[in-house]
């Protein structure tokens, strides 16, 4: 049994070690110029024992290693070996959290927002980004707005809601969010912006996530001016603001159109299916043993071309339907592959479930005090998020998995464990080599 016991402990003992040094390369072979961009960021402050570079990487690495808090990644970090492996993982001294938080509350958050575009730029030119682009061009960018905490008293950034069961009035901080999605999971943010009640018309409403969309489209557009985009939405959506920011910026959607939105749309639709059917020329269907879609491509709305694509799904006695608008033509060859397109934006939904529940504590309130911090740790982990998804989805880490027994929360506490009571350092020093990953 000791036999058996000490073999556990090597075995695991080397994993934690080469979970780490994957976590390292992952960051080396994606974005081998993190440390100069990091470098380049306007720091605000006037005097400083540690740079730049150093308090926004370990920002990140807050959410790298999925430690959760500040409180919990000082108290990893009280430990001097975890300090010293740190250093040698990463190339980056490791600060207390409270002078992490006190440049968060002045640094500009569009400083991480300019570093979060760089490290999408380059998965870009890496070709990353390419696989399941509407007919081979345009990358899907799924747009939602999530709750990020919650409160109990007003304050900066936070939006009213008064409940329609007891009327009490709490409060939240709600962002809007854009992220291209990707095959085997990948949901990279590209772009944020946060509803407050302080953007508003006259200063007696509160902001809305269409107002908020005004504001992200426009990021997008400056970010990537040139990127075919096809925007994939909720039900919300829908309707002429909307359709004039997609054509103004030359981009595609395929949103969810609910049973009540654009009636006018609904009418030419019953009235284009009632036609095919009784002249006994469908051509607009696919019709299989579980599946129905149907089509009608040139409605015309609020000067706007689209067409109406519903699905409707058969499990014995019970069936789900799903019906998007888009701006695309529709055919036999498409209509399928469309459905496809519009149901993925279920992985924006998987992402903010993952940042909420699965490590990040997208919800804990990082910084009590400043709201700009917030937003700022807000893109930390964004970034974060990020480049863990390429080593989570990477063919080296699947190797590592033994998937009766291990999940990636577990392979994530091995990592912080190396870290901690690896007492040889000097093991994750070892210089980087090159080498190529592969996705599903």
């Amino acid at each position: 049994m000791r036999q058996r016991n000490l073999e556990r402990y090597r075995s695991n003992t080397d994993k934690a070690i080469n979970l780490a040094k994957l976590l390292s390369q992952t960051l080396n072979h994606f974005f081998p110029d993190l440390r100069q961009r990091l470098a380049e960021i306007a720091d605000p402050r006037t005097s400083s024992v540690y740079g730049i570079d150093e308090i926004i990487f370990a920002a990140i690495a807050i959410f790298l290693l999925k430690e959760g808090s500040r409180n919990q990644m000082n108290n990893s970090r009280r430990d001097k070996q975890m300090q010293r492996n740190f250093h040698s993982l990463f190339g980056f001294r490791l600060p207390h959290m409270d002078t992490v938080d006190d440049v968060l509350r002045d640094l500009e958050v569009e400083e991480l927002e300019n570093l979060r575009v760089a490290m999408v730029r380059l998965l870009l030119d890496k070709k990353l980004l390419r696989p399941m682009r509407l007919d081979n061009k345009w990358h899907l960018v799924a747009v939602d707005g999530t709750g990020v905490m919650k409160a109990n008293e007003a304050d900066e950034g936070t939006l009213a809601k008064i409940s329609t069961l007891t009327g009490t009035t709490s409060f939240t901080r709600q962002v809007l969010e854009a992220k291209i999605i990707v095959p085997g999971g990948f949901a990279i943010s590209i772009a944020s912006e946060w509803l407050a009640s302080d953007l508003n018309d006259n200063g007696t409403k509160e902001d809305c996530e269409l107002n908020a969309f005004n504001r992200l489209a426009a990021k997008i557009a400056t970010y990537f001016p040139k990127l075919p985009i096809c925007i994939l939405a909720d039900g919300l959506y829908p309707g002429e603001p909307f359709f004039n920011i997609c054509k103004q910026n030359n981009w595609r959607f395929c949103v969810v159109l609910k049973d009540k939105k654009l009636v006018t749309v609904w009418n030419i639709v019953d009235t284009q299916l009632e036609e095919s059917e009784s002249s006994g020329e469908i051509k607009n269907m696919i019709l299989g043993d579980e599946t129905t879609i149907e089509w009608v491509n040139g409605i015309s709305y609020r000067q706007q071309i689209v067409a109406w694509l519903q699905c409707v799904e058969r499990n014995g006695q019970t069936q789900r339907h799903f019906v998007f608008l888009t701006d695309l033509v529709i055919d036999q060859h498409t209509a399928a592959e469309l459905i496809e397109i519009g149901r993925s934006r279920w992985r924006l939904e998987d992402a903010f479930n993952t940042q909420k529940n699965r490590g990040y504590t997208l919800g804990h309130k990082h910084s009590r005090v400043s709201f700009l911090a917030t937003k700022n740790y807000y893109v930390a982990m964004q970034i974060a998020h990020m480049i863990n998804q390429l080593m989570e989805r990477s063919q080296h880490l699947r190797r590592m998995i033994d998937h009766s027994k291990e999940t990636i929360s577990h392979l994530w506490k091995l990592i912080v464990g190396a870290l901690t009571w690896v007492s040889d350092e000097t093991i994750f020093s070892q210089p980087y080599r090159r080498t190529q990953y592969r996705f599903e």
